[in-house]
């Protein structure tokens, strides 16, 4: 399971960056359980001793990816929400995030297709869940109900993304944002009384 911060050094170092794009072009051609740590460190032009400088495993790199594609964006786009909270920034932050879920989806596609949806699921509800705390600690949820609403809204949100790719990104990233603001972000609501 994802834990914030797993890799061994900093994965957005120049080698570490290599690495993450080596892979993410392997994974738009090869199958995820296809591709070895030597497959990702060749492609990377990096030793694999310098592979594991960076990841612990290959499962740890996949994580890495998936923070810099929604995690990341995330935490830069709340810097600017606290000082515009307003539904259209946010709107914009969602669209942002399914735009680049459906300008990956190849790779994520491969993910849950060869990596397991189970374990694609698992890792979209441990990174979300540790900002879910932060946006529920903020607003003065604490103890078990921080935990409990921290997840819940992780795991909707994660069968949510699940759905639109098995089902081959029907929707638009537009849609899909409308939807996630309709149906999950309001959680967040009744908060703010």
């Amino acid at each position: 399971m994802f834990v914030e911060g797993s890799s061994i050094v900093n994965s957005n170092s120049g080698s570490a960056q290599a690495i993450k794009e080596a892979f993410r072009a392997l994974l738009r051609t090869t199958p995820y359980d296809a591709i070895t740590v030597n497959d990702i460190s060749a492609a990377a032009f990096v030793s694999k001793k310098t592979f594991y400088k960076y990841f612990e495993s290959k499962q740890d790199a996949v994580h890495a990816i998936y923070r810099d594609d929604f995690i990341q964006p995330v935490h830069d786009i709340r810097a600017y929400l606290e000082v515009d909270n307003s539904p259209s920034v946010i709107s914009l932050m969602l669209e942002k995030n399914y735009a680049t879920l459906y300008a990956n989806r190849d790779i994520y596609l491969n993910l849950v297709k060869n990596y397991g949806w189970e374990k694609f699921v698992e890792l979209r509800i441990a990174s979300a869940q540790e900002t879910n705390k932060e946006i529920y600690a903020c607003r003065g949820v604490k103890g078990l109900e921080l935990e409990y609403a921290a997840y819940f809204v992780a795991a909707a949100s994660a069968m949510v993304d699940l759905r639109w790719i098995r089902e081959g990104f029907k929707e638009t990233p537009q849609e899909m944002a409308a939807l996630y603001a309709r149906w999950i972000l309001c959680r967040f609501d009744h908060l703010d009384e």
